[in-house]
């Protein structure tokens, strides 16, 4: 249903949003409102992709895929805010390909799917060119990102000052990203190596080339309770002042071990060889004595609305002490080095020895805990943001209703925008899925297990 209010700014219902419109351009020609059409579309960000995706469902009663036709890279504009939000997002985003296409029971009609990719996407994919860049980590990226990528704002966490040579051979945007980040360790941080680990990302609004440890460290946007109670607002009020509900959380594949074994990030030991002097050596690796996830963190009293002050507790790591995974190295890992290949003036060429062990801990240890739920629509958050999650505590008679353990500072890891439009007097509905992770604990995980006694 199209919404005559455009200029809204209250909320009317769960899941409410403004549709502003969906514009198709064709390759080369003009632009007109789809909107009519639609059944529904989802925009996903993820923390571990590079480039957002999306999709399209409409139905087609006027051959609008023949006679354009739509064969691929014609451009997609949604214009859609949450309410309680003064920013329209604009997301455009390329027809990567027409995913389903069906009869409608009646045949007057065709069901049409498309998958979707931003125009960043499309860009990184017909771009490979071989070239040699220089500069810090940081001017790397905004370079590539400008040359490249979408005109958006890159948000990013300042790497050291070392300046970097590459010579990139006919690789893509993201190929070239990928290198840059294996070197990248942010100049801010009291222990810049053991909190390595960058990635490169983009949300509806911006890209983010950030520290995966340092994005633990954020100031929670928003606060997400389990409980069933509604607190409207008719208000534009800050980010952090809203307090919303989740439908049923859904904690997966937690404190995975075999994985983080695996992986080495438990345990590894670490071998280099420089093939032009001959010197060799060897580092071991323990995520008890050597991961320093939480050095940049300070525990803060957080304040929301309708709430109590909620008090950011210190965080502790995920493994206990005495736990044996920690003990053996799990994976053997052997760089080569050429530390004076261009004199004795220059740095090493690489980092990799100095560096990998912590990368490999640090994505995989963020994933200790993951939790999955459902929100109502909400424009203005996006993946690499902060929340906090309250969740309730399962045992009856405790004086704290919510669990200490479940309860804390997540990071979103996953988002899935979804927008249902409605016909006639049923409303467009704006919905998120999402997916929460975080690489504490709130208390120590003891050496010796607690066996529960049965009462009576």
């Amino acid at each position: 249903m199209a919404d005559s209010t455009i200029q809204r700014k209250y909320v009317q219902n769960q899941k409410d949003v403004i549709l502003e419109d969906i514009i198709l351009t064709p390759f080369g020609s003009g632009s007109f409102s789809i909107r009519s059409l639609v059944v529904s579309f989802g925009i996903y960000e993820n923390i571990y992709k590079n480039f957002i995706e999306g999709d399209i469902e409409l139905i087609d009663g006027i051959d609008l895929i023949d006679s354009i036709p739509i064969v691929g890279k014609e451009l997609i504009e949604f214009k859609f805010r949450t309410p309680t939000s003064q920013d329209v997002r604009s997301v455009k985003m390329i027809v990567n390909s027409i995913k389903d296409r069906v009869n409608s029971n009646d045949n007057k009609a065709n069901v049409i799917a498309l998958s979707l990719i931003s125009l960043s996407s499309y860009q990184n994919s017909i771009n490979k060119v071989s070239e040699s860049m220089s500069g810090t980590c940081t001017d790397l990226i905004s370079s590539i990102c400008d040359q490249y990528l979408e005109n958006k704002e890159i948000i990013a966490d300042a790497t050291s000052d070392t300046q970097f040579k590459f010579a990139f051979p006919f690789l893509s945007p993201a190929e070239k990203i990928s290198c840059v980040t294996k070197r990248a360790i942010p100049k801010t941080s009291k222990n810049p190596n053991a909190n390595s680990g960058y990635i490169f990302f983009e949300t509806l609004q911006d890209f983010k080339f950030r520290s995966l440890n340092l994005l633990f460290q954020q100031t929670p946007k928003f606060l997400f309770t389990d409980s069933k109670i509604v607190r409207a607002t008719n208000d534009i009020v800050p980010d952090k002042k809203i307090e919303s509900i989740t439908s049923r959380l859904r904690f997966i594949k937690n404190s995975d071990r075999r994985k983080q074994t695996l992986s080495g990030s438990l345990n590894s030991k670490n071998y280099f060889h420089d093939l032009l002097t001959k010197e060799w050596g060897v580092e071991d690796y323990s995520y008890l004595e050597d991961s320093d996830s939480f050095t940049d963190f300070k525990p803060k009293t957080l304040e929301y609305l309708s709430s109590e002050s909620i008090p950011d507790k210190d965080r502790k790591k995920v493994v206990a002490e005495n736990d044996p995974l920690t003990k053996t190295p799990s994976q053997i890992n052997t760089f080569a080095r050429h530390s004076k290949i261009y004199g004795d003036e220059f740095q090493k060429n690489e980092m990799n020895f100095e560096l990998s062990r912590h990368i490999v801990s640090n994505l995989t240890m963020a994933r200790d805990t993951v939790v999955e739920t459902e929100v109502n629509g909400m424009s203005n958050l996006f993946a690499g943001d902060c929340v906090y999650l309250r969740a309730h505590s399962n045992v009856a008679g405790q004086a704290n209703s919510f669990d200490d353990e479940k309860s804390g500072v997540y990071l979103v890891s996953q988002i899935q925008h979804r927008v249902t439009l409605g016909k006639g007097t049923i409303a467009d509905t704006y919905k998120c899925g999402v997916q929460f992770i975080k690489n504490y604990r709130v208390n120590e995980i003891p050496e010796k297990g607690n066996v529960p006694v049965p009462k009576g």
